[in-house]
């Protein structure tokens, strides 16, 4: 069950990767990712913040996928401490 859970949230990142690959922004984001890592956990917990105002455009999965992905956890809940 552990399982399912993981693959399902590295969907949506794959799906923010698809979507960067197809606009040619592939590898100006990887460069960026790489720059910026040390700054992920708060670009995590800012995506957390707003994931709500994002619900209402029906982003909320994917703006948390996005959080998830930059935190690096395995929880997709932002309260799993």
């Amino acid at each position: 069950m552990e399982n399912q859970s993981t693959s399902d949230q590295k969907l949506p990142a794959q799906e923010w990767r698809r979507r960067l690959e197809q606009a040619g922004l592939g590898e100006l984001a990887g460069a960026l990712a790489d720059g910026l890592k040390p700054l992920s956990p708060l670009a995590a917990q800012l995506l957390w913040f707003a994931q709500p105002g994002f619900a209402l455009f029906g982003q909320a999965d994917a703006v948390g996928a996005l959080a998830n992905a930059l935190s690096g956890d395995d929880d997709p809940s932002p309260d799993h401490v």
